[in-house]
């Protein structure tokens, strides 16, 4: 890809991650009440806009409208977005909120006045769930996944509009 074509790609994989980390930590931190599962979902919702958005905005400045183009560009800005959400969920588990997995698993899984050690002998994959690094990873992981299979829809709609518009 040529150099502003990198930098456009790179813009909006930082612009459109950053506002998924925002959306990511500001209704965690500021409400502690909440276990932040919206704020989770709003965040992926961002993700998927920007890089749709990000999709459409580097293909057209480029001028080559291929299914290649757009999914190779796209691939690029779900793995930008991925790394960054990665990162936040594990700096919001490990630092900022510490707590916050163990809130939600005694809140979502266990029978009450169970304590969070006692979950996890009771649930083995608790110990998965409690743990930042994994959820970080499979928060990241999820991104990127729903990411691509976005990208691969709307390029091969874009693929077969264009051969709708040649007949």
């Amino acid at each position: 890809m040529s150099g502003p074509t990198r930098g456009l790609m790179v813009r909006w994989g930082l612009w459109g991650g950053s506002v998924a980390v925002l959306a990511l930590w500001i209704p965690p931190l500021y409400f502690p009440s909440l276990d932040g599962r919206w704020a989770t979902y709003f965040s992926q919702l961002i993700v998927l806009l920007s890089v749709s958005l990000g999709v459409r905005a580097i293909v057209q400045r480029r001028g080559q409208d291929t299914f290649r183009v757009r999914v190779s560009v796209g691939a690029c800005l779900a793995a930008w977005h991925a790394g960054l959400v990665a990162l936040a969920l594990y700096v919001l588990y490990a630092w900022l909120r510490p707590g916050l997995l163990a809130s939600r698993a005694l809140l979502h899984r266990a029978p009450a006045g169970v304590s969070g050690e006692r979950l996890v002998t009771l649930h083995p994959a608790s110990a998965q769930s409690l743990d930042p690094t994994f959820q970080a990873f499979e928060g990241g992981v999820m991104v990127f996944f729903m990411a691509l299979l976005l990208v691969g829809y709307l390029a091969f709609r874009q693929r077969l509009l264009a051969r709708l518009q040649r007949r």
